[in-house]
């Protein structure tokens, strides 16, 4: 008999309970709960175990499990604590399930299981979770203001007037033209020009470069040739037939006179034509909005972005809401520029609020400054021009102010436990869920079919349905399973689907529809190496419990060390793979791609007792499997050989023929640890206020939110800051002790909502 919740309260008897999951696809799950855990978080607690197989149970290549250890199931004598007996490749139970959990992506253990956790929401409101980035220096990017950039303006104009020097420029163009005439009318028409005076068209002179004696001759003593071709009118004509010396008037042109004269150069001559005049070209059209007043109407020149600084424009973007591609890409678009004129350090969350350096190659500040009266949920300030542009890679972190919200807690006193333990401990070094997808095909599922080289189920597992999409994915994957018509399916297919429409668009310009390997090709880099990245991130995971597990938190012989100081793991932010929504997007990404840092991490092998004595658990690192890395010598070895096996492929056979799937590897720290850690608890009454400020609120002069001794519900308010391959929601399972699937705070959120609705129309019906 199914009992509710309410009505079992109290009781020391087991409790069943459903609840309904607000994900899409995600099914109703049953979970058992004593009445201890609802008189603690009164609400019930859903723990995801993996269901035991055997080698007969499984159906295919890249299901097949071996059984590592006879004791996996026990907890373990290190102090490691596993949710889960078994690891391994459950492409047929993720299936079944309908979504992916940490025990399916080797997600099992925590570094100190003693210390009771507490449940809590994330991102109840995207205020909630802040990410603000890190840069190399280690400086933490704040919106500081959204001013527009008036003093860039002014010393930028001031450093372009010390650049003029009328004087010097009569000099040099006397020295190269030598003609007294002609540099007499040249100064004429700069002195009209400057009391706003427009030479009439008979004033126009055609002069030749000669001797003051008359006779024309050029460097090389040939007769010069006339220029044949119609003049602007008020313009001056110089006939130059040496090409260094017109090259070197245009650039004193340029340099000394260019907010009032351009030069216009034909075969043998120079045209002096007054600014604003109508030459016919393209540079006399209509200043654009946002051009700086006074510039060459071409736009500014090299030497005017040097003036002010360089040629890239930097400035904070702030963003609520959105992921950073989609972002660049509304801006873009409002300013009609290519998006592959932005770049930036690295991706942010979607549902945040998010703070990062951006550079604009040669776009002016005062254009950017001005779509913060048009842009919604963005703002952009802290304007100022550089010499070079920030690629993928260019940050040391980032950080996080995160609030959970409903906290329930056994004791505030476990809490503070729990809180200084993550300080002090750390947490395992997890690739988090996000790494994996959502879906009921996982991104590792397809990696490992491009690995093995079975290209076609590579294809399929991208274009087959999948579990829980929206109608229209799934009428045109089911449209495509059916017909198998590239020209329909594209029409189909939402552009949010980059890669199918990558495949689908391949075989509909080749008709080769058994070409897999080249439909495969034809993903954009970024999306097609996430696939193999994932499965790295998985046999990572793994990896790492199964350390864990035999050794406990400690250096043993055999272990890998890092001696570099840095972490290679990670060269992309893991959200880049929610933006890959349209091609202009993942151009911009693998450009940049191609420029970010390379790094050299060195790592050693510990041979020896004394070995032991110089590093610590936080120097250990494992590798991500790859054809150039190095495996520990030690029992850990055999597990990667064993785990990797189930799928068919082997740790120390990396390389393929095909380039994009030969993986050169990197190495991982086994555990991690928050810097700048602080908490606070906080108490308050409006499930819909905003418990922290974000830096719009601060440069808006907002008050900070403030604790409210009796209010009647609690939350956590956490700041840290993490290295830019650490996820914040493995930090959270660790002091939390929970399960960090989407699908589990989507549970804690609907449960919670539901309360507070039949609460409001109890009250109301009162």
């Amino acid at each position: 008999m199914w009992l509710s919740i309410s009505s079992r309260i109290g009781s020391v008897r087991p409790v069943r309970c459903i609840i309904v999951s607000a994900l899409c696809g995600l099914i109703p799950r049953v979970a058992r709960i004593s009445a201890a855990r609802y008189k603690m978080t009164g609400i019930p607690s859903i723990v995801h175990q993996a269901p035991k197989r055997t080698l007969e149970d499984s159906t295919s290549d890249n299901t097949k499990r071996i059984k590592l250890d006879d004791n996996s199931g026990e907890s373990p004598s290190t102090g490691i604590s596993f949710a889960s007996p078994h690891i391994g490749d459950m492409v047929d139970l993720v299936a079944a399930r309908k979504l992916v959990t940490e025990q399916d992506v080797g997600i099992t253990a925590f570094v100190d299981p003693s210390i009771p956790g507490f449940t809590g929401i994330l991102k109840t409101r995207f205020t909630d979770f802040q990410v603000n980035e890190v840069t190399l220096d280690g400086q933490i990017v704040h919106l500081q203001s959204t001013d527009p950039p008036q003093d860039i303006n002014k010393a930028g104009d001031e450093a372009k007037e010390e650049v003029k020097d009328e004087e010097q420029g009569f000099a040099e163009l006397t020295e190269l033209i030598q003609d007294t005439d002609f540099i007499a009318s040249f100064k004429g028409l700069i002195d009209s020009l400057k009391n706003g005076a427009v030479p009439a068209e008979e004033s126009s002179v055609a002069v030749t470069d000669g001797n003051e004696d008359g006779d024309v001759k050029n460097n090389d003593d040939t007769e010069p040739t006339t220029a044949t071709k119609s003049t602007p009118t008020g313009s001056l004509t110089c006939n130059i037939s040496d090409k260094s010396v017109r090259r070197q008037v245009h650039m004193i042109i340029k340099r000394h006179f260019g907010d009032l004269i351009e030069t216009q150069g034909g075969e043998s001559s120079i045209v002096f034509v007054p600014q604003g005049k109508d030459s016919g070209k393209r540079s006399d059209r209509r200043q654009g909005k946002g051009q700086k007043k006074g510039w060459n109407k071409r736009g500014p020149t090299k030497r005017d972005w040097e003036a002010r600084g360089g040629q890239y424009c930097e400035f904070t973007l702030y963003k609520e809401n959105k992921d950073t591609i989609n972002a660049i890409n509304m801006i873009a678009k409002t300013l009609r520029v290519n998006s592959k004129t932005f770049s930036y350090a690295g991706t942010k969350d979607k549902r945040a609020v998010t703070t990062q350096k951006i550079t604009a190659c040669r776009v002016n500040a005062e254009r950017l400054s001005h779509l913060n009266r048009c842009l919604r949920g963005m703002a952009l300030g802290d304007f100022r021009y550089r010499p070079d542009q920030i690629v993928l890679g260019d940050l040391s972190g980032n950080h996080f102010k995160i609030v959970l919200r409903e906290v329930q807690m056994e004791s505030q006193l476990m809490l503070e436990k729990a809180m200084e333990s993550l300080r002090c401990n750390g947490f395992i070094n997890y690739f988090g869920m996000q790494r994996f997808g959502t879906r009921s095909t996982p991104t590792y599922a397809v990696g490992i079919s491009c690995l093995k080289g079975d290209f076609e189920k590579a294809v399929n597992e991208v274009m087959d349905i999948k579990e829980g999409e929206r109608e229209e994915f799934v009428k045109a994957r089911q449209h495509w399973k059916e017909h198998r018509d590239p020209e329909a399916a594209l029409e189909l297919f939402p552009k949010a689907c980059l890669a199918e429409r990558s495949i689908i668009g391949f075989f509909k310009n080749t008709g080769r529809l058994n070409d897999y390997l080249n439909a495969l090709e034809a993903i954009p880099r970024n999306l097609r190496t996430l696939y193999l990245h994932a499965y790295q991130s998985l046999v990572w995971n793994n990896m790492a419990s199964e350390r864990l597990r035999m050794y406990g938190a400690k250096p043993v012989l055999g272990d890998i060390v890092e001696l570099s100081g840095q972490d290679d793991s990670e060269e992309l932010d893991d959200s880049t793979a929610d933006g890959l929504g349209n091609e202009d997007a993942v151009a911009a990404l693998s450009e940049l791609e191609a420029k970010s840092k390379k790094r050299d991490v060195q790592v050693a092998i510990l041979e020896t007792d004394e070995d032991l004595t110089k590093y610590t658990m936080d120097d250990v690192v494992l590798p991500l499997p790859g054809h150039s890395v190095t495996y520990p010598a030690n029992e850990i070895k055999d597990k990667y050989v064993n785990f990797m096996a189930q799928h068919g492929l082997d740790p120390h056979n990396m390389v393929r023929k095909q380039k994009t799937f030969s993986l050169p590897g990197s190495y991982r720290k086994i555990l991690a640890k928050p810097k700048h850690f602080d908490w606070k608890l906080l108490r308050y009454d409006d499930p819909e206020m905003d418990l922290q400020l974000t830096d719009m609120d601060r440069v808006a002069g907002k008050p900070e939110p403030e604790s409210k001794d009796d209010g009647k519900r609690v939350a956590v308010v956490l700041d840290f800051t993490l290295a830019s391959s650490q996820y914040a929601t493995m930090a959270l399972r660790e002091c939390m002790k929970v399960d960090t699937t989407s699908a589990h705070h989507e549970q804690l959120a609907q449960y919670y909502g539901s309360q507070r609705t039949q609460t409001k129309e109890t009250v109301e019906s009162v």
